[in-house]
């Protein structure tokens, strides 16, 4: 429901309204919305990672952020993964 909420909300503001008016009108605070929009601003938030060789010919290993580390894919299926998971 909160993706839902600030899709609406989007939606709204790139057609000019206001975010104290828009909250209004889904009826949640002003600092509610507010809230959850920095929230998914933040999760949604490109985190910069370290691409190295592996050790295997063509595979890679990438180590991102919170331990998160993806290894043994060639470049272009890190790229498939990537736009898979956008």
């Amino acid at each position: 429901m909160r993706s839902e909420v600030l899709g609406l909300a989007e939606r709204a503001r790139a057609a000019g309204e206001s975010y104290r008016e828009i909250a209004k009108q889904l009826g949640v605070s002003f600092h509610t919305l507010m809230a959850w929009r920095q929230r998914t601003k933040k999760a949604g938030a490109v985190q910069p990672v370290r691409v190295t060789p592996a050790r295997a010919a063509g595979a890679t290993v990438v180590r991102g952020p919170r331990g998160l580390e993806v290894e043994g894919l060639t470049v272009s299926e890190l790229a498939e993964l990537w736009m898979r998971l956008g």
